[in-house]
């Protein structure tokens, strides 16, 4: 196999992963609220 057409491949899914999780991280970097409650969250469990 050639190595440049594995390299290739490799990033083609890449790609098809990144595309599937964008619409995600936009959602939860769009939801204030919830980037302020979950260190929160994490504190109440690391402090009891």
């Amino acid at each position: 196999m050639d190595a440049s057409y594995h390299r290739h491949d490799i990033s083609d899914k890449v790609w098809e992963l990144l595309e599937y999780i964008w619409p995600w991280m936009r959602m939860v970097c769009q939801s204030e609220s919830l980037l302020q409650k979950v260190p929160e969250r994490i504190v109440k469990k690391l402090s009891t």
